[in-house]
């Protein structure tokens, strides 16, 4: 289904992040620290926002400036948030493979593959434009640079110094 039909799965993964939101919202396990389930919750509605909203959403990996994109009212959606639900709904295995058979090296962060798949397969909609930083992951500039190149999309680098001056 996710290669014949990316429309049917982007509403299937749409309908599971629904779910998943109104039960991390009303129902979720009182056991878990309310400020977790807080966070649970918020990040569900993010990546949903995101996903439902590519005109006004903006790719970025974990370390980018978020602040400055949502200050336009920019919708900022995480490739390792979108990759680590994509593992919830176990569709990563595919993912994976689809960006194993583009010809991604396997040694790729396996959350970088898993986007990779996901856009490759056309399970995410155009975004306005994507943000990333030059911080902790190697992988990250080459990722998202490909990923853009590959959809026409807009990218822009923070290159953080390595150094302090």
């Amino acid at each position: 289904m996710l290669t014949k039909k990316p429309n049917v799965a982007r509403g299937m993964v749409d309908v599971g992040l629904s779910l998943e939101h109104y039960r991390s919202a009303k129902h979720a396990d009182k056991r878990i620290p309310a400020s977790y389930r807080y966070l649970n919750t918020m990040a569900l509605g993010m990546v949903q926002k995101g996903m439902r909203e590519p005109e006004m959403t903006c790719w970025n990996n974990l370390f980018a400036p978020v602040e400055l994109m949502e200050s336009f009212d920019i919708n900022c959606l995480s490739m390792e948030a979108l990759s680590s639900f994509y593992s919830g709904f176990t569709i990563e295995d595919r993912l994976i493979d689809e960006s194993d058979a583009i010809g991604i090296a396997k040694t790729l962060c396996t959350y970088h593959r898993n986007f990779i798949g996901a856009n490759s397969l056309g399970l995410l909609r155009k975004p306005t434009a994507c943000v990333t930083t030059s911080s902790i992951c190697d992988g990250n500039t080459n990722t998202f640079r490909f990923v853009c190149s590959e959809r026409r999309i807009p990218f822009f680098l923070v290159d953080v110094p390595h150094q302090l001056l």
